[in-house]
């Protein structure tokens, strides 16, 4: 066994490799190969993973697939509280659990391995994240029964009047976000563009960021036609594991449509279809249509992000996939506090 190399003091030569991508280009693979090789772990950064009972879905991991390998950070949260209040979980939480983890892992020479594609998650870890007191429950409910009735472009355009910067940066028909500002401008009293002008000014008001020297950011990718194959393929394989019957069990433990966990891609198609309002084929088209919509958006936000790697992952497999990041880690400039002999 190769011994762990240590650069002077306490502090550890691993750094966190975090793996985002597309939905269905491969990320779950990959990732557990770097953890075995590194004899580490890994800390997913799905919103949508996070949620018990949606794991068919999502694409949840499962034990067979993760085997020894501890993946945190799934399958953990009900979507229902107490009295069946709704449950929700936000980029905040993700960072404040993730961090113990990540720094555990760090502080015994093991490289963390981050993956998902929940690209606001990833911008809070590396980028940091303005906090602000949590919305109270009812207050939410409350906003959420009013703008119900409303189409997302009316939301944003009421947006707009408010703040106009934010409205700019949400696209008319992204009713997750539009809501989500206006929760916060209902909350805080203040809007969204103000306390990221707060953040830019109070760096100490927002959530500590991983130091840029204590990660590094691969982002697969396909070519557009071999993704949306695969993306095609695992919805069937959704449906052919029994997504119906988590649908239906879902909305029989009293799970509302409208609750932010069955806003996870599929189940309010597969809802429609429960309800006789859509044909099998046809839940079956929208779902897939509605994964290659998402894949779209998310290499979108990924273009944006500086210093990233891509991969391709045409004709690999994740262990060929793995090789390529780690020979990536290996020519990282010397000043980088990084070893990347595989820690085996």
């Amino acid at each position: 066994m190769r011994r762990r190399q240590r650069v002077s003091g306490n502090r550890p030569t691993a750094l966190c490799c975090i793996i985002a991508g597309p939905t269905g280009v491969g990320k779950t693979a990959v990732a557990l190969e770097l953890a075995r090789r590194w004899r580490s772990e890994v800390i997913s950064a799905d919103s949508m993973q996070v949620y018990r009972r949606l794991r068919i879905g999502t694409a949840t991991p499962s034990r067979e697939e993760t085997g020894s390998i501890p993946y945190h950070l799934i399958d953990f949260l009900d979507p229902l509280g107490p009295e069946g209040a709704e449950r929700r979980f936000s980029a905040a939480e993700f960072v404040r659990l993730a961090r113990p983890i990540i720094d555990r892992l760090l502080g015994d020479n093991r490289p963390p391995v981050i993956a998902g594609g929940t690209g606001l998650y990833l911008r809070a870890l590396t980028l940091g994240l303005f906090t602000h007191a949590p919305i109270p429950v009812a207050e939410r409910a409350a906003l959420e029964r009013e703008l119900a009735p409303l189409p997302s472009p009316e939301i944003h355009r009421r947006l707009a009047e408010i703040d106009p910067e934010t409205a700019g940066r949400i696209h008319p028909n992204d009713r997750i976000r539009l809501v989500r500002a206006m929760e916060i401008i209902r909350a805080t009293g203040a809007t969204p563009s103000d306390l990221r002008a707060l953040q830019a000014a109070r760096p100490d008001a927002s959530i500590d960021s991983l130091p840029a020297d204590r990660y590094a950011y691969f982002i697969l990718n396909a070519s557009r036609r071999d993704l949306y194959e695969r993306i095609n393929r695992r919805v069937e394989g959704m449906f052919a594991a029994g997504l119906a019957g988590e649908t239906r069990s879902l909305l029989a433990a009293g799970v509302q449509p409208h609750m932010h966990c069955m806003k996870a891609l599929g189940y309010a198609h597969v809802a429609a279809y429960l309800r006789g309002e859509l044909t099998q084929g046809q839940a079956l088209a929208a779902v897939q249509q509605s994964h290659r919509n998402y894949a779209k958006r998310q290499l979108t936000w990924f273009r944006k992000v500086r210093g990233a790697r891509w991969i391709s992952t045409a004709d690999k497999s994740p262990q060929q996939i793995a090789d390529e990041i780690e020979n990536c880690l290996a020519s990282r400039p010397p000043e980088l506090p990084y070893s990347s002999a595989r820690l085996r």
